[in-house]
């Protein structure tokens, strides 16, 4: 087995890219979902689709997130006696930083149309609250920024050059 004989880092650093990668497939799936959105075509549907994709920033993107950043912090302290010396570690970080600003901003407007369109899923009409809700730009904006930003951070983890 090849983690009989591991080092502590080897361990820390393939859970590192494990999670990392969780994290990236988890933006991936939830930028599915959100793509279906708009061409869902009732309420009860468009509901269906939002709370999965709520399902998967909850599962997925947050703790795959949090996970990668702190295993990637650790190694980097760990490997290397002034880690914000080498650049692809900056990147990574600042990355990293802009997906949680980046989360943090669109989860609370996707939670709120998501619960808007679960209250009214049963409405004979949507109210006008709701379709501007479902046509705003936001959250594809939101979703686009952040599937960006995972694939900027996977290849920035595959990329770098050891030192």
């Amino acid at each position: 087995m090849v983690l009989a004989n591991a080092t502590p880092n080897g361990v820390l650093y393939v859970l590192h890219v494990l999670t990392a990668i969780y994290f990236a497939l988890g933006v991936v799936l939830g930028t599915i979902f959100t793509l279906q959105v708009p061409n869902t075509p009732t309420l009860s549907a468009k509901a269906r689709v939002m709370g999965n994709s709520s399902r998967v920033a909850l599962l997925m993107i947050i703790p795959g997130a949090l996970l990668a950043g702190i295993l990637g912090l650790v190694l980097a302290f760990q490997e290397f006696s002034k880690p914000f010396n080498h650049g692809w570690i900056v990147a990574s970080l600042v990355l990293f930083i802009a997906a949680v600003v980046v989360g943090g901003a669109a989860g609370p407007i996707s939670a709120r149309t998501r619960r808007m369109v679960e209250a009214e899923a049963r409405a004979p009409r949507p109210s006008a609250a709701l379709v501007a809700a479902l046509r705003s730009p936001l959250p594809l904006i939101f979703t686009a920024l952040n599937l960006l930003i995972a694939i900027a951070l996977v290849v920035l983890m595959f990329v770098q050059k050891p030192q």
